[in-house]
């Protein structure tokens, strides 16, 4: 490390809390130590001349594409408005024609990205003729600014457009007179004071509002990049100073918070996938390249979650086709069309994760090159809305992506993340196993439902699902988000009011009363009790009593097991306060369960899952679905958006679901079910269970022949004990399972 980089070391990272979070200094040393001259942005004299070697060679092919369209662009730079994008109100004044256009759109091309591309250009020839172009097409750039405040729209959701037209001065600043970096950064200055939505800013209309605590591409995170261009360079220093000082925190308060969340599972501030492995990467890395090329440091190292973010990846897509669409669990607030997602940009994330932290975690890589070799070959290369930011990535080389092994990289038993209560877990990676998710112990909101303790089983296709969707209507609030669209628990009061859910843009209101379907009213009272593992089985118990109106619940605990690779043991304890208050489970199902008698069913979709209800003895058993009450709760069908043709566009919503309720009327009641996985054709378990006084035990016989017997606690502490008798008569020692959550993998 040289003196300079150590020396922005001790004076700003070295404090560390106790919980491990990255602190700042209250001192202003550490603002002194940032590189005086341009570039100093992503690029930098430290790493130029490996960038301009590069790409002579490993990213010729990659150079060259860009600089023909460097070459192609309009001389002189100029942008038309598209006018069919604009109309003129009455009072002539101009008005967007979408709602929810976007400025840098309205052009027919993308002067920032015209902008960014030629002012890298000029850095890696030299050519002076490119800053120039560069230049003269940031001029162009103003007019997404201006436009956006003249039609009070966004400007861009993610901040691409602002991004890029920075990084653009930043690179050719040295060849900028006084004057004309006046002319580039004080309209950027003077857009993004006004934009901003710290209570600093005065614009009203709609713009992109995140923050360290989601995606944290919102307005305020602009602040850090203008600062960091602006500051020393006399334009308006103060300005500049204030804004790279407030979005050194902003991004550092970000990184602090997602280590936190992630607790070494990876998982990146949201369970909704699409969020995760599309634009939320982007925050973390652009600190860590902008701090390394102002400071001369690498500081990801103090930050592990991007390290992790692969394993969450690993884990969360069940499966990723031709076309670079990964298959989800559809968990949290998503589509579910076919439960497919693009991940056009996760080729750009892994290979980001190697640049930072292949030299300082290279143990960790493994996985993540294994990954990258997965992409498929049309998609292996970085996404492209910030041009240069592949050949800013140096110590990434794509080439050794081809030497990559398949199969040889370790793996872990199951993910697990603690603030998100979500365990996934899988008997292999392959088309014809079975994959799992459960959740327990959700202690955070951000883009939850009110699903604790439910679970989704897929093998070759949605077996237990998620049921509902995301979408424009009233079923996003009142049923998608709510407990009985999942696998979960119920617990009936009459007149109970509906927790509340955010609703999407534009939704209106009929203003009808809508009464609670026994639903959780809490997203952050869930309880994980134990998670212990084998190579054989996995076993989570949570605790869901807060998660419900107190009005109503004493104790909702759930016990669940998974053998290996395709058998499941769910016993639940569940206590109303009241005995008139119905308690019911649920499992959701795209296609009508099939009643094979004696407390059995059949659900049906590529795969088959056998459900055997076996507690409590006097069950009530019912089937609700089909057409006209595909989402029934509260008393209505809840559809989606698409009238009578609503289900050709979403495939997976769980159109059916089977409940069992006990009919005793009682307080107290225990819930005991077995599910087994099969392919189609698939053979089904036996079981026999019992109880005791103290205890609720289930054997189950595998079609491989292995004997499970599992045993649960009724009442106090949470406990359950496993054995298991092999195919060959060999009986292995019982395995005792208490309250406690295991060493994480």
């Amino acid at each position: 490390m040289n003196n300079r980089a150590a020396g922005v070391l001790a004076a700003l990272l070295v404090a560390v809390t106790a919980a491990g979070a990255v602190v700042f200094p209250e001192n202003n040393n550490w603002l002194q130590k940032i590189r005086p001259e341009h570039p100093r942005m992503m690029l930098s004299s430290d790493n130029l001349p490996l960038v301009r070697e590069q790409c002579r060679t490993i990213r010729k092919a990659e150079f060259d594409r860009l600089k023909k369209e460097v070459d192609a662009l309009p001389v002189p730079a100029k942008v038309e408005v598209d006018p069919k994008l604009i109309k003129q109100k009455a009072d002539g004044s101009l008005q967007a024609v979408k709602a929810d256009q976007k400025s840098k759109l309205l052009f027919d091309r993308n002067p920032a990205r015209a902008a960014n591309q030629a002012a890298f250009v000029y850095l890696v020839t030299g050519d002076k003729k490119y800053a120039r172009i560069a230049h003269d097409w940031l001029k162009e750039s103003l007019k997404i600014l201006e436009w956006s405040e003249k039609l009070q729209i966004w400007a861009d959701w993610q901040g691409d457009s602002r991004i890029n037209m920075i990084l653009a001065y930043d690179w050719v600043c040295q060849e900028l007179t006084p004057e004309e970096r006046r002319e580039i950064m004080l309209p950027i200055l003077d857009y993004l004071s006004k934009s901003r939505n710290d209570g600093k800013g005065f614009f009203t209309f709609r713009r992109t509002i995140s923050s360290p605590q989601s995606g944290n591409y919102g307005e305020n995170s602009m602040l850090l990049f203008a600062g960091m261009a602006a500051y020393g360079d006399g334009i308006d220093d103060a300005r500049a100073e204030e804004m790279l000082r407030y979005g050194v925190k902003l991004y550092v308060d970000m990184l602090n918070y997602r280590d936190k969340l992630s607790a070494g599972s990876g998982l990146l501030t949201s369970s909704t996938v699409t969020y995760s492995f599309g634009a939320y990467p982007y925050a973390s890395f652009f600190f860590f390249h902008l701090w390394e090329s102002a400071f001369g440091e690498n500081v990801a190292g103090r930050w592990q979650q991007m390290c992790d973010f692969p394993n969450w990846f690993d884990y969360a897509a069940i499966d990723l086709d031709e076309n670079c669409r990964f298959l989800s669990y559809g968990i949290g607030d998503l589509m579910h069309k076919k439960n497919r997602f693009a991940a056009f940009e996760i080729y750009t994330h892994l290979a980001q994760t190697v640049h930072f932290y292949g030299q300082i975690r290279p143990q960790r890589m493994a996985r993540t090159w294994e990954l990258l070799k997965r992409i498929p070959a049309n998609y292996a290369k970085i996404w492209d809305m910030y041009p240069a930011l592949s050949f800013a990535l140096t110590r990434f080389d794509p080439t050794a992506v081809d030497q990559v092994q398949l199969g040889q990289a370790p793996q872990s038993r199951y993910f697990y993340n603690p603030d998100y209560g979500l365990l996934l877990a899988r008997s292999g990676t392959g088309p014809d196993d079975t994959y799992t998710a459960f959740r327990f112990g959700g202690r955070t909101f951000q883009h939850q439902h009110y699903d604790e303790l439910s679970f989704v089983i897929y093998k070759k296709g949605f077996l237990a699902m998620d049921s509902g969707t995301r979408c424009s209507t009233a079923q996003h609030h009142n049923y998608a988000a709510q407990t009985v669209a999942h696998n979960s628990i119920l617990i009936h009061q009459k007149d109970e009011p509906i927790p509340d859910f955010w609703r999407p843009w534009g939704f209106k209101d009929d203003n009808v009363p809508v009464m609670c379907h026994g639903g959780q009213d809490n997203v952050k009272s869930g309880k994980a009790v134990a998670l212990h593992s084998t190579d054989e089985f996995i076993y989570a118990a949570g605790d869901a009593t807060g998660s419900y109106n107190k009005s109503k619940s004493r104790e909702v605990i759930r016990q669940f097991v998974y053998l290996k690779p395709d058998t499941y043991v769910i016993f639940d304890r569940v206590e109303s306060v009241r005995p008139d208050q119905q308690k019911e489970v649920l499992f959701h199902a795209q296609n009508e369960p099939v009643a094979l008698g004696n407390r059995v069913w059949r659900f049906d979709n590529g795969g088959s899952l056998f459900i055997h209800s076996l507690l409590p003895d006097q069950a009530a058993p019912s089937i609700v679905g089909g057409p006209g009450r595909e989402f029934w709760a509260s008393g209505r069908n809840w559809l989606p958006e698409g009238g009578d043709k609503w289900d050709q566009e979403y495939q997976t919503t769980g159109k059916w679901r089977l409940e069992i309720a006990d009919a005793a009327g009682r307080k107290r009641s225990e819930f005991l079910h077995v599910l087994h996985a099969a392919a189609p054709g698939g053979e089904d378990v036996k079981t026999v269970h019992g109880t005791t006084a103290g205890s609720v035990w289930v054997e189950v016989q595998l079609p491989d022949g292995k004997r499970w017997r599992v045993e649960f606690a009724r009442r106090g502490p949470v406990n359950m004990a496993i054995r298991c008798m092999t195919a060959d008569g060999k009986l292995m020692p019982v395995k005792a399972c208490p309250a406690g959550i295991e060493p994480l993998p």
